[in-house]
C-alpha cells in the first residue's frame, strides 16, 4: 500500500491558511477570487490531481512550489523519503542534489529532499482546508468526506515520516499549531471514523467512470495501516492490532476486490496490474482500491510513474516504451540474489507497457 490518485486537473489556489511561516513553505499565492467563477468539479479534481501532479501545465510552469517541479510532487517525494534508503534500491546518480546523504541516512533539517516533503504535505493540507471551508454545504457530505480524507492522507503521511505535522483544519491567516505523536495518531483515527460512513460504499468507484476517487474501501485501508503502525506512531502508548485486522475484514468481506487472475494477451493477472489500461480493463482494476492516476497527455509529470518507468530503464530493454531510459533506479543485487538464484532468468524476461496508475 504504497501510493494513492488523480484525474486530470485544473485550477490552482491559496492566498491565506499556508501550513507554516512563509520562508519555510515558499508558495506561489494563486487566489481564485481574482476569477469571476470557476467550476466546482475543477476545483474537486485539483484535490486528487495534487497526489500525482506539481502544478497546472505539466512538468514546465505554473507549479504549486518554487524550485524543480519533477522533484517536488507528493508522489516522489514520499516514495524518495521512504525507498532511497533502504536496501531494496539505489539511485545511481548520486551527484544529484541532496541525493547521497538520503542514501547514506545522513540527512539534517536543513535536507533539501527532507524539505520538498514537508511543504508538499503542507501545500496540500492547505488546499483541501479551502475546498472543504468554502464547500461544506455545497457539495453533498461523500464529497466533502473524500476531501477530507485526502487531507488525513496527507497528515498520516506527516506522522509516518515525521512523527508530526503543523496542523490546522480552517482556512485563515491564523499559524497552525503543531500535533505530535499520540495526539496526531489519535486525530487521524478519529477523524476517519467520522467519515468513513459519510463516504460512498465500499467499491462504489470501481468499473466506473470516476475510477480513481476515494470510497469507504480507500478509508478503511489507510485506517488498517495507521492502525498497524500504532506502536510506533504513539511510541508504544497504543496497540491497535486488532483494529488493523477489523479494517481489514470489513474490506474483505465486502466482496467487492479480488485479486486479478485471469491472463489477457499473454499476460497473467499480476501483470495486468501495471499495464497502461489498468484503469479500463476490468480484470485489473478489481483489485486496486485507490490509484494515482496518470497518463501521458493530461497528467504529464517527471514525478510519479515517469520517474519509476524511466528510472529502471535501460536503453535496449524490450517493451519499455519510453524514448528517455533514465538508468537510474537499481535492485541491490543482494535483493535480486533473495528470490532470483540466476540472473539468466532477469535477462529472459520482458517488461509490460508504462502504467496508468499506481495503486494505493
Amino acid at each position: 500500500m504504497k501510493h494513492i490518485i488523480l484525474k486530470s486537473a485544473a485550477l490552482a489556489f491559496l492566498t491565506l491558511g499556508t501550513m507554516s511561516c512563509a520562508d519555510d513553505l515558499n508558495i506561489s499565492p494563486i487566489d481564485p477570487q481574482t476569477s469571476s467563477s470557476y467550476d466546482v468539479k475543477q476545483l474537486l479534481a485539483k484535490q486528487y490531481a495534487s497526489l500525482g501532479l506539481t502544478g497546472q501545465k505539466g512538468p514546465d510552469g505554473n507549479g504549486d512550489m518554487s524550485g524543480d517541479e519533477g522533484e517536488s510532487g507528493f508522489y516522489r517525494t514520499v516514495f524518495n523519503l521512504n525507498e532511497l534508503n533502504t536496501d531494496e534500491i539505489i539511485w545511481a546518480w548520486q551527484d544529484n542534489e541532496d541525493m547521497a546523504p538520503i542514501t547514506n541516512m545522513a540527512w539534517t533539517s536543513a535536507s533539501p529532499r527532507v524539505n520538498w516533503c514537508y511543504q508538499r504535505l503542507a501545500y496540500d493540507v492547505t488546499l483541501h482546508n479551502q475546498f472543504i471551508s468554502e464547500q461544506t454545504g455545497k457539495l453533498p457530505d461523500d464529497e466533502i468526506a473524500e476531501i477530507r480524507f485526502l487531507r488525513a492522507l496527507n497528515y498520516f503521511e506527516f506522522l509516518d515520516l515525521f512523527r508530526r505535522a503543523p496542523f490546522k483544519l480552517e482556512f485563515n491567516g491564523e499559524l497552525p499549531d503543531e500535533k505530535v505523536g499520540i495526539d496526531l495518531y489519535n486525530w487521524i483515527d478519529q477523524e476517519l471514523t467520522a467519515i468513513e460512513p459519510m463516504m460512498k460504499e465500499v467499491g462504489a468507484y470501481c468499473n466506473s467512470k470516476d475510477f480513481g476517487r476515494a470510497d469507504r474501501g480507500a478509508a478503511y485501508a489507510l485506517h488498517a495501516r495507521l492502525a498497524l503502525n500504532a506502536m510506533v506512531y504513539t511510541d508504544g502508548q497504543v496497540n491497535d492490532y486488532q483494529k488493523a485486522k477489523d479494517y481489514c475484514d470489513k474490506i474483505i468481506s465486502a466482496n467487492v476486490y479480488e485479486l486479478a487472475k485471469e491472463p489477457k494477451n499473454g499476460y497473467t493477472g499480476y501483470q495486468q496490474l501495471f499495464m497502461a489500461d489498468n484503469d479500463e480493463n476490468p480484470e485489473a482494476m478489481k483489485e486496486i482500491i485507490l490509484p494515482i492516476r496518470q497518463d501521458g497527455a493530461k497528467a504529464r509529470s517527471h514525478g510519479g510513474s515517469t520517474m519509476l518507468i524511466n528510472g529502471t530503464r535501460c536503453s535496449g530493454m524490450p517493451y519499455y516504451y519510453q524514448s528517455n531510459p533514465w538508468q537510474c533506479i537499481f535492485a541491490r543485487k543482494d535483493m535480486v540474489g533473495k528470490f532470483i538464484p540466476s540472473l539468466d532468468v532477469v535477462n529472459a524476461t520482458t517488461t509490460p507497457a508504462l502504467s496508468h496508475t499506481t495503486n494505493i
